[in-house]
């Protein structure tokens, strides 16, 4: 108003010097503070894909079992039920099925070997990204903020053993969890809802801790969705029993044996309990894990509570999961990925909420560059050397 009553020449000359102004000390901070962030993340996820593809097609055994879980692919090619009666020749894993039966598909088209079971893996973990960035971006509405929760995520492929892209289940599982949280969220209709109970059974169909992980975002949609979280429930609930029951029958009871029977078997190793803490998480994640818990706690008391209550439960489901298995006797750190994952998730959102006021932005974007670097890691360490190589071939040529 004052602008316009000063005249045209004196419009003319506000107008100039508001173009001409200079930012800001905090203006330019956050710019910096937010190209850091890019840089990271960007770097982050690069250097996690070059590791991936240049691990693809390492003829050896990248971690302990994936040499069985290439022959597991072989039985399923030579026409043999994955689950039969112990024997000398084959004695299944206690995993799920569907894994196994994927990674046959594409070792039909590729040839069998490690490689077809990688490439299911990291093309998992891609999907994971994807997934996270996606649904922190509509979240926030901010493009960046996803891209930065997906870096999060790429970075802590280290804590997690370098799992992501290797002859195991957990990226096709950890695929499978992201897909019902993001569906459930965004895609409220009848039937992408019965899609999200049909894909929470097939997570449990890659690995059993899905139906521990799930249950608790199945039950936390109920805050948004009201009577319509009934769908995905009763669909998940109905493919657990009855999908259950087929594969016991088509297996002879074999399945219900390997996949729900044994597993009973590990004993809690009590030191695991305060440990998944003060050990696995907040050493290298507490920056991350403090800026969600004030995320959370801002949702439920002044923000959206109904979303608040629904990223809550994906927290207790995929937190919680990961701590109630890595209590157990036999578990390693992969199977902290889904701990990894929503932490990284909640720290996007938390840079989108921070993004009104200017103070706080600051401190987001400062605590999670500094998060980053507190992951930093050397992507090469995590290649097979040319010794490694030499020994696997002598090896062979020993045998």
């Amino acid at each position: 108003h004052e602008v316009s009553v000063r005249g045209p020449q004196a419009n003319r000359t506000a107008v100039g010097e508001a173009a001409g102004a200079r930012p800001s000390a905090g203006e330019r901070a956050g710019l910096l503070l937010r190209l850091g962030l890019l840089a990271a993340a960007a770097g982050f996820l690069g250097s996690y894909i070059v590791a991936a593809l240049l691990r693809l097609r390492y003829p050896f055994e990248l971690e302990w079992m994936e040499g069985g879980v290439v022959d597991h692919v072989k039985w399923i090619l030579s026409g043999r039920p994955l689950y039969v009666p112990p024997s000398l020749d084959f004695v299944p894993y206690i995993y799920s099925p569907l894994y196994f039966y994927l990674a046959a598909l594409v070792a039909r088209l590729t040839g069998l070997g490690f490689f077809p079971l990688r490439l299911v893996s990291f093309a998992a973990s891609l999907g994971c990204f994807a997934i996270i960035h996606r649904l922190v971006a509509r979240e926030t509405r901010s493009a960046f903020a996803g891209f930065v929760a997906a870096g999060l995520f790429a970075a802590t492929y280290r804590l997690s053993g370098s799992w992501f892209d290797i002859a195991r289940v957990d990226s096709l599982l950890l695929l499978l969890l992201l897909s019902v949280l993001y569906t459930l969220r965004l895609h409220p209709r009848p039937a992408p809802l019965l899609l999200s109970g049909l894909l929470a059974w097939f997570a449990f169909l890659a690995k059993q801790a899905g139906a521990f992980m799930v249950a608790p975002i199945l039950i936390g949609s109920a805050a948004s969705l009201g009577r319509r979280s009934l769908l995905p429930i009763g669909t998940a609930l109905a493919s657990f029993l009855a999908g259950n029951w087929v594969l016991d029958r088509l297996f002879r009871g074999w399945f219900s044996y390997y996949v729900l029977y044994l597993p009973r078997a590990k004993t809690v190793m009590k030191w695991r309990v305060a440990g998944f803490w003060v050990r696995d998480l907040l050493p290298s994640l507490g920056i991350a894990i403090l800026v969600s818990a004030l995320y959370l706690g801002y949702e439920l008391t002044r923000g959206e509570r109904a979303r608040g209550r629904y990223y809550l439960a994906a927290a207790l489901g995929m937190v919680g999961g990961s701590w109630l298995f890595r209590v157990h006797s036999g578990t390693h750190y992969n199977v902290l990925m889904p701990a990894h994952a929503a932490i990284a998730l909640l720290c996007g959102l938390a840079l989108g909420w921070g993004g009104r006021h200017k103070l706080l932005r600051l401190g987001l974007y400062g605590a999670c560059l500094a998060q980053f670097a507190l992951l930093v890691y050397h992507p090469l360490r995590l290649l097979p050397s040319s010794r490694d190589l030499a020994a696997g071939r002598a090896l062979i040529a020993t045998l």
